[in-house]
């Protein structure tokens, strides 16, 4: 497909939840999942963050579950369902929905508060 020179794809935003660090490293050390061979590098981290969203996605059997850096909210990482390039095709019916919010919830205590935004 041809494309102007002055097209710009619009940017990404996200749907989803927010978290820090501290409620993946939490949740990590609850489940007792594998600790990374060297903790303390930075790497490590998102190994925590990485790990714990893959156990979510099983928990949820929602495996569009994924993770990203926002650029300014009060979070360190989001938690995210859909995003606006491709939710039309991954959106869930609204029950199927609620139920991954409410396992989200269920599993990470820090979430309860919080409803699902566009970051």
């Amino acid at each position: 497909a041809l494309k102007y020179h002055w097209y710009q794809k619009p940017s990404v935003i996200y749907y989803g939840l927010g978290l820090n660090y501290q409620d993946c490293i939490n949740y990590h050390k609850k489940h007792k999942l594998p600790t990374p061979l060297s903790p303390s590098r930075p790497s490590s981290l998102l190994l925590f963050v990485h790990w714990v969203r893959d156990c979510l996605c099983q928990w949820c059997n929602f495996y569009e579950l994924n993770v990203f850096k926002p650029l300014s909210v009060p979070y360190d990482t989001m938690l995210y369902l859909y995003d606006s390039h491709t939710f039309q095709q991954r959106e869930l019916a609204e029950d199927e929905e609620q139920d991954v919010i409410n396992i989200l919830k269920q599993e990470l205590p820090c979430l309860k508060n919080q409803e699902l935004s566009w970051f």
